[in-house]
C-alpha cells in the first residue's frame, strides 16, 4: 500500500500551471452582503497577523470535530429522547464559528498578503470533510436517530457539495446562489440547533397535524408526517429542483463555451459520486447490515465522509494544477467490499457473511485506512504545493509574504531534491508542538553554508544519496566509506554533476570520501582529523555528524552465535557512541555559533518489535534510540541538538541484503545448529530449523523492495530538516509506512504484529495425534 500512495506525489510540469492560478467566487447571497460581510469585518480584527490564513480554517474545523465528539458521547442514540440541553447549544456555537472561520480565513490571507493556491485547496478540503460532521450534529438535533432519514440527509450534503465542486472545476468560479447553504444554510440550522437547546429534540417529532405550521401543509402531506421528517424532505426538495439544476447549467454553459461535449462529461464524470452514493445506500440499508439497528451511523458517516474528502478534493486539486477530471480513488474500495459482502445472500444466494461484530470491525478497520491514507494523501499534497510556492502551511515566516501563487525565488539547480523543511513530513501535531526541550536552546540561526559535515556510511544507499545532496547544496562533505572503489564512486559521481552544471549555477560544494570504519579507532581519529583540517584551513564552521552508518543482522536470537551479535552491536551502537564523542567538543565549539547537531539513524524496527529474526539488529537501534534521547537532554543546553531518523522500508543495500537473504536457510559462519537436550525434547532439530525458516520466508516477504521500498530522499529531506532548521525534532519518521505502522502499533499494540505471521509453519509436539507439522490458524 505505500507503493501505491506514495505514486500521487504531483509531478513538477503540473505544479507549473499553479503561476496561472486566480482565485474567483461570486456570493450573490443578501445575507451576506448587507449583514454579514460587515461581521466578518468586524471578526477579522480579533486574529492576529501571524496566524496564518489555513490554521485558521483547521481551527474552525475543530470546533466541528469537538461537537461531533460530545454528540456521540453524550447523545449517542441521535434520538429523541436526547442529552443534555447544553450539547445542542454547543453544537450552534461551534457551527457558527466553523461558519466564521471559514469567511475569515480569505480575509486574512488578503490582509497578511498571504493569499496562494493552497488556501483555496485547504479551505475547500475542510469544507468537504464538514459534510459528513454537519450531518451527523443536523441529525442529531432532529432526533433523527440511526435511520434511512440521517442516511438521506447526509446523502444530499454530499452529493450537493460534489456537483458544486464540479462546477467550479469546469467553471472557474465558486458560486453562491441568493440563497445557498453556507450562509443561509448555516444560520437555519443554528436556529434549529438553539431551539433543541432550549425545548430538546423532541419538538421535532410532534405531527403536524399538532405544530405551528399545519395551516400551511399541502393536503397531499400525510397529517401524521413529523416536523423533522418535514424538514429533511424540503431539504431534499430544494436540493433536486433548485440546486442540482442550477449546478448542470453552468456546467452546460462551461462546456459550451469550450466546445465540449456537455452529456458525455457529465455522465463520465458523475460516476465517482454515484458509486459512492450507491455504495454507501445499499450497504447501510441492506437488510443483512446491523450498521443502523446497532447504532454505528455516526462511525459510518464519519468514516465515509474522510473517503468524500479525498473525492471533492482532488477535484479541486485537478482545478487548480488543469488536469483532468479525476475519475477514482483506492480509498472507495473498501466501501464497494462492504455493499458486497453485506448484500452477497441476495447477489449469490448465500448465508450472510456479515455479523453484528464483523461488521463494525470492517468498518472500524475501514475507519483507520481511510484516517492514514488520507492524511497521508493530504500531507503529499501540502507538501508539494508548500516547496514550489515557498511558503508554510500553518504559519507565516516572520517578516515575510507568501508566494502569492508565484514560485519562491530560489530555482532549485538541475538534479538537487529540494528539501522540505516545512516539517510537513511528521506528525501533525509536531507541526504546532515539536518537542519542548528544542526551545530552551536559542539557535542563533539556521547552520549557514558553506559550512562542514560529516556523513557516515556513504558507500551506497541513504548515506551515498545524502552526501551527494548536501555537496550539491554547497556544504563540505565528509563521507565516509568502507572501500576505496566506493570512495571513487561517490567523489566521481559528484564532479561528473558538478561539470553537466552552468556557470550560473555552478555550486560551492565540496565532497571528500575518507575510509571510515567506525569500530576502528584509528579511522575515527583520522576522520575527525580530516573534519578539523577542512574547518581550519578553509575557515569553515562543522555543523552536523549524521550517524548513517550500520547494518542488519538477520536470524533468530537462538542461531545467532554470540560473535555475530557482538560484531552487530560493536558497528551499530558502539562504533556510533565513539565516533559522536570524539566530535561533540567541535560541535560545541564557538565556530558553530551554537548550532551543532547529531543526527543519528535509527529504525522503526528500534521502536517496535515489528518482525522476529530481526532481534539483533532492532536493539541496536532501541539503544540508539535511548541514547539520541540521553544525549539530547545532556547537550541541549550546549546547543548541540541531537535528532533520532526512524525510517521505514526504504532502498537501500541494506534492504535489498534482506530482501534476498530472507528466505535462505538459517547456515553460515554467523549462526549455530539448535541445541537439542538428550531427553525431554519436545521438538526435533529438524522442526526448530523448518520452524524458524517458515517465519524467515514471511520475513523475506515483508522487506519486498520491489513492492514497498521508499526512495532514500525520503530520509535525507528528513535529514536535511534536522540540519536546516532552527528547530529541529527530537524524532523523525521518514516514510507512509513508518507513520502508518507506529499508528498501528499506538492504536493495537504489539498483538497486532501476529496477525501477520499466521502463515508460519509451526511444530508439533509428539504427542499429537498427527504427524509432521500443521499451519498456524
Amino acid at each position: 500500500m505505500s507503493g501505491m500512495l506514495t505514486s500521487e506525489f504531483i509531478p513538477k510540469a503540473q505544479l507549473e500551471n499553479l503561476k496561472l492560478y486566480k482565485y474567483a467566487a461570486v456570493d450573490k447571497s443578501f445575507t451576506s452582503k448587507y449583514i454579514l460581510s460587515h461581521y466578518w469585518s468586524w471578526a477579522i480584527e480579533l486574529f492576529p497577523l501571524w496566524m496564518a490564513p489555513n490554521l485558521i480554517t483547521l481551527t474552525g474545523l475543530m470546533f466541528m470535530v469537538s461537537n461531533v465528539i460530545l454528540a456521540a458521547v453524550y447523545v449517542p442514540g441521535m434520538d429523541e429522547e436526547g442529552g443534555p440541553r447544553w450539547v445542542y447549544v454547543s453544537f450552534a456555537i461551534g457551527l457558527w464559528l466553523y461558519s466564521t472561520f471559514d469567511n475569515v480565513d480569505g480575509k486574512q490571507a488578503r490582509r497578511t498578503g498571504s493569499s496562494s493556491p493552497l488556501g483555496e485547496l485547504f479551505d475547500h478540503g475542510c469544507d468537504a470533510l464538514n459534510c459528513s460532521f454537519a450531518a451527523v450534529l443536523q441529525a442529531t438535533t432532529l432526533g433523527l436517530g440511526h435511520s434511512h432519514m440521517s442516511v438521506l440527509l447526509y446523502g444530499v450534503a454530499a452529493i450537493g457539495f460534489y456537483l458544486s465542486t464540479a462546477e467550479e472545476y469546469h467553471t472557474g468560479v465558486l458560486y453562491l446562489g441568493y440563497v445557498n447553504a453556507p450562509t443561509e444554510g448555516v444560520i437555519l440550522s443554528c436556529v434549529v440547533m438553539l431551539v433543541t437547546g432550549f425545548y430538546g429534540p423532541s419538538i421535532w417529532h410532534m405531527p403536524l397535524e399538532q405544530s405551528i405550521v399545519k395551516q400551511w401543509v399541502p393536503s397531499f402531506v400525510p397529517s401524521d408526517m413529523r416536523v423533522a421528517d418535514m424538514i429533511v424532505w424540503q431539504i431534499v426538495l430544494l436540493f433536486v429542483f433548485t440546486h442540482v439544476p442550477v449546478c448542470y447549467y453552468a456546467m452546460y454553459k462551461a462546456c459550451k463555451a469550450k466546445n465540449k461535449p456537455f452529456l458525455s462529461a457529465v455522465i463520465v464524470e458523475s460516476l465517482p459520486i454515484a458509486i459512492y452514493s450507491i455504495s454507501g445506500y445499499f450497504w447501510v440499508m441492506s437488510p443483512n447490515s446491523t450498521l443502523l439497528s446497532e447504532k454505528h451511523f455516526i462511525l459510518f458517516a464519519i468514516t465515509t465522509g474522510i473517503v468524500f474528502g479525498r473525492i471533492a478534493s482532488k477535484i479541486i486539486l485537478a482545478h487548480l494544477v488543469k488536469v483532468g477530471f479525476p475519475m477514482f480513488t483506492v480509498m472507495l474500495l473498501p466501501l464497494i467490499g462492504g455493499a458486497i459482502i453485506a448484500n452477497a445472500p441476495v447477489l449469490f444466494d448465500t448465508e450472510p457473511i456479515f455479523t453484528p461484530e464483523s461488521e463494525y470491525m470492517y468498518l472500524c478497520a475501514y475507519f483507520v485506512f481511510a484516517l492514514v491514507a488520507y492524511t497521508h494523501w493530504a500531507l503529499v499534497v501540502i507538501r508539494s504545493f508548500c516547496s514550489f510556492l515557498g511558503i508554510n502551511c500553518l504559519t507565516i515566516p516572520h517578516g515575510k509574504n507568501a508566494a502569492n501563487g508565484k514560485p519562491k525565488a530560489a530555482v532549485h539547480q538541475k538534479g538537487i531534491m529540494p528539501a522540505k523543511v516545512s516539517g510537513l513530513d511528521e506528525y501533525p501535531i509536531k507541526y504546532l508542538a515539536p518537542n519542548i526541550f528544542q526551545y530552551a536552546p536559542s539557535c542563533p540561526a539556521t547552520p549557514t553554508r558553506p559550512s562542514v559535515i560529516l556523513i557516515t556510511g556513504a558507500s551506497a544507499g541513504i548515506g551515498r544519496d545524502l552526501a551527494l545532496d548536501m555537496a550539491k547544496r554547497g556544504y563540505t562533505v565528509v563521507a565516509g566509506v568502507r572501500k576505496s572503489q566506493d570512495a571513487a564512486a561517490i567523489e566521481g559521481a559528484f564532479y561528473d554533476w558538478k561539470s553537466q552544471q552552468q556557470p550560473t549555477s555552478k555550486t560551492n560544494g565540496k565532497l571528500f570520501p575518507v575510509t571510515l570504519d567506525i569500530t576502528n579507532s584509528t579511522h575515527i581519529e583520522n576522520a575527525a582529523q580530516t573534519v578539523y583540517r577542512h574547518c581550519s584551513s578553509n575557515n569553515l564552521p562543522f555543523v552536523a555528524l549524521i550517524n548513517n552508518a550500520g547494518y542488519a543482522v538477520h536470524g533468530p536470537f537462538e542461531l545467532l552465535n554470540m560473535k555475530t551479535i557482538v560484531q552487530n552491536y560493536e558497528t551499530n551502537v558502539f562504533g556510533t557512541l565513539a565516533l559522536t564523542k570524539k566530535l561533540i567538543p567541535l560541535l560545541r565549539s564557538k565556530a558553530t555559533n551554537g548550532c551543532g547537531r547529531v543526527i543519528n539513524l535509527g529504525s522503526m524496527a528500534g521502536k517496535n518489535a515489528i518482525l522476529p529474526q530481526l532481534g539483533s539488529y532492532a536493539s541496536t537501534k532501541a539503544a540508539i534510540r535511548l541514547m539520541t534521547q540521553t544525549l539530547q537532554l545532556e547537550l541541549f543546553g550546549l546547543g548541540v541538538f541531537v535528532s533520532l531518523l526512524e525510517p521505514g522500508t526504504v532502498a537501500s543495500r541494506g534492504v535489498a541484503m534482506l530482501n534476498t537473504e530472507g528466505a535462505l536457510s538459517l547456515t553460515g559462519p554467523d549462526f549455530e545448529a539448535p541445541t537439542v537436550l538428550d531427553e525431554g525434547n519436545l521438538y526435533t532439530q529438524a522442526q526448530i530449523l523448518e520452524y524458524y525458516n517458515s517465519q524467515g520466508g514471511l520475513h523475506g516477504k515483508q522487506y519486498d523492495t520491489s513492492a514497498s521500498a521508499q526512495p532514500s530522499w525520503v530520509v535525507t529531506n528528513q535529514i536535511i530538516h534536522a540540519i536546516e532548521s532552527n528547530y529541529p525534532f527530537t524524532e523523525y519518521l521518514a516514510g507512509f509506512d513508518a507513520k502508518m505502522g507506529d499508528l498501528i502499533m499506538r492504536l493495537f499494540g504489539p498483538n497486532i504484529i501476529k496477525i501477520a505471521f499466521k502463515g508460519v509453519t509451526v511444530p508439533q509436539r509428539p504427542d499429537s495425534q498427527r504427524e509432521g507439522v500443521k499451519k498456524n490458524k
